[in-house]
């Protein structure tokens, strides 16, 4: 059909393609799994250097020391801020030992030749990933962070094609758990586990052959021993014993696990279909799902993530973080540094948000405990708190703690994905909601002892009142007492003037002659009486004068 010159031709859909050219159809095989399972725990605050020296004296595992200071330069500090590196790693005089790494003498014999039974079968070799192994990371906050790195060694051959991601969520799943029902097994293979096996050999080694310690039997008895299993339970329980008179105190029921999975060439995460398909995956590696696990829709991962490239997409979870990395084409040498690059570098931004979470949360346990004390206790634990908490806010609570910026943009995921800003408001006001309560008690308090004290002052007034009253009372008889005596004396005076005048005439003579006997019986109470008179009137004009009665 001829259209005419200015018609607009149908659009047609173009079709995605690889920034790298024409990719083939994505595998779902794994190149590489590098998992750290971390244990985090809690400890005695401003004890990190006891602890450290705890842990370098102590001889858990087969009586030998395990733990050594190792020097976290590299890797860890090489593209860290300064701040930051020195809240993971402090270096001034007093600090102690704030990283530990377990000696390669005393860990390779414990995983030389381990599987771990995931779903029955002979199960998958499994060996710690060598420079990394065994690590302890200790703060003086009174936090700290064990981490095993473990990874699957079958597909290291040449001729195997890669761990499936079945195996992959599967292994994480089973080592993440520590209760003994759920907790995978480690194991060394026995020659007895292949009979067939063990009949080829002869007579002689058949003999040297021992017996499989019992399941019963104590640790070091079982660890890399010939078909003895342990869970990494136990041996994160046994290393961390010697922190126990430190308070140790555990923080949750499974390990965090810290994931990098490496594929093939052909995952280019620029396509969105191939992410919609690899999603998923992200996402069952990141909550640590059980393999056969609904899991995220096509296109959902479920939790904080960023496309940090084509070749890199990360995700963190509130038990997890997740890398899912991809080679470059052309066998571009770089693809070998992917794995060790984001389990060494990247970790350190996600190890500094799981610090401060947990920091973070233990405050926010201590508030609610405050409750259970006294007041003055809790006055005094509570100013504790937030002490600490300033203290935390200045030297561990950063915004950047990285100078690259992919690297930031992961430790932003990381701290979303661990609820760290929300947990930080949540401390402080918990804290503040505290200290309110407490004005108000004390507020209340002072409002009952003023009305206790009111009371008391009325319960005071009111007996002096009744003791006025008794006085008065008392006054009154005193007075009427005083004035019976007043009258009494009044009395005295005038018998005494009579006296006086009886004892002047009634023997004289010539009285008696002139005026006769009656003028001395006269007399005597004409006298008496102005006598009393008199004495009347002055005792009233004194008491008059001095206003009393």
């Amino acid at each position: 059909m001829n259209q005419p010159p200015d018609a607009v031709p149908p659009a047609t859909a173009v079709p995605e393609t690889s920034a790298d050219g024409p990719s083939e159809k994505p595998s779902l095989r794994l190149v590489d799994l590098q998992s750290r399972f971390l244990f985090p725990f809690f400890f005695d605050r401003h004890r990190a250097k006891e602890a450290s020296e705890a842990l370098k004296r102590s001889t858990p595992v087969e009586r030998q020391h395990v733990w050594a200071c190792a020097d976290p330069r590299g890797a860890y500090t090489e593209e860290v801020l300064g701040h930051a590196a020195e809240f993971l790693f402090p270096q001034g005089d007093g600090a102690g030992c704030s990283y530990l790494r377990a000696t390669d003498a005393a860990t390779q014999p414990w995983f030389q030749g381990v599987r771990v039974r995931m779903d029955g079968g002979a199960g998958l070799p499994v060996s710690l990933v060598h420079g990394v192994g065994v690590e302890l990371f200790l703060t003086d906050y009174g936090v700290g962070v064990l981490s095993l790195t473990l990874t699957p060694t079958h597909h290291h051959r040449p001729s195997d094609p890669g761990i499936t991601v079945h195996d992959a969520v599967t292994f994480n799943y089973r080592l993440a758990h520590r209760q003994e029902w759920s907790a995978a097994k480690l194991y060394v293979p026995h020659p007895a586990d292949d009979p067939e096996a063990l009949a080829r050999l002869c007579e002689s080694d058949r003999a040297k052959v021992q017996p499989a310690p019992s399941s019963e039997a104590p640790l070091a008895e079982r660890l890399g021993k010939r078909g003895g299993s342990f869970t990494l339970g136990e041996l994160v329980g046994d290393l961390l014993h010697p922190l126990e008179p430190l308070g140790l105190k555990l923080v949750q029921p499974m390990f965090s696990v810290y994931t990098a999975a490496r594929f093939g060439p052909e995952v280019d995460l620029g396509l969105r279909d191939i992410r919609d398909r690899f999603a998923p995956v992200l996402s069952a590696l990141t909550q640590v799902e059980e393999a056969d696990h609904a899991g995220a829709p096509e296109g959902t991962v479920g939790v904080p993530n960023a496309v940090l490239n084509r070749r890199h997409w990360a995700a963190v979870g509130q038990l997890a973080a997740a890398h899912v990395v991809a080679d470059q084409p052309c066998e571009h040498p770089f693809n070998d540094q992917r794995v060790p690059l984001v389990r060494d570098k990247y970790f350190v931004q996600y190890l500094m948000a799981l610090l401060q979470r947990l920091i973070v949360h233990r405050t926010i346990s201590q508030a609610g405990a405050t409750f259970l004390l006294s007041t003055g206790e809790r006055r005094q634990a509570v100013e504790r708190l937030r002490a600490d908490l300033l203290d935390f806010a200045v030297g561990g609570y950063f915004t950047q703690v990285s100078t690259r910026h992919s690297q930031h943009r992961f430790y932003q995921v990381a701290r979303e994905g661990l609820d760290v800003p929300n947990a930080w408001e949540e401390a402080r006001r918990a804290i503040t909601d505290i200290e309110a309560k407490m004005t108000l008690e004390r507020q209340e308090q002072v409002a009952g002892d003023m009305a206790e004290n009111l009371q008391g002052v009325r319960k005071v007034a009111g007996e002096l009142d009744e003791l006025g009253k008794k006085m008065e009372k008392n006054l009154g008889v005193i007075a009427d007492v005083q004035q019976m005596i007043h009258r009494i004396e009044i009395f005295i005076v005038s018998v005494y003037f009579a006296h006086l005048f009886h004892m002047g005439f009634a023997d004289n003579e010539h009285t008696k002659g002139l005026l006769g006997g009656w003028f001395t019986t006269l007399g005597v109470f004409i006298t008496g009486g102005l006598a009393f008179i008199g004495t009347w009137l002055i005792v009233r004009n004194v008491e008059r004068r001095s206003g009393h009665r």
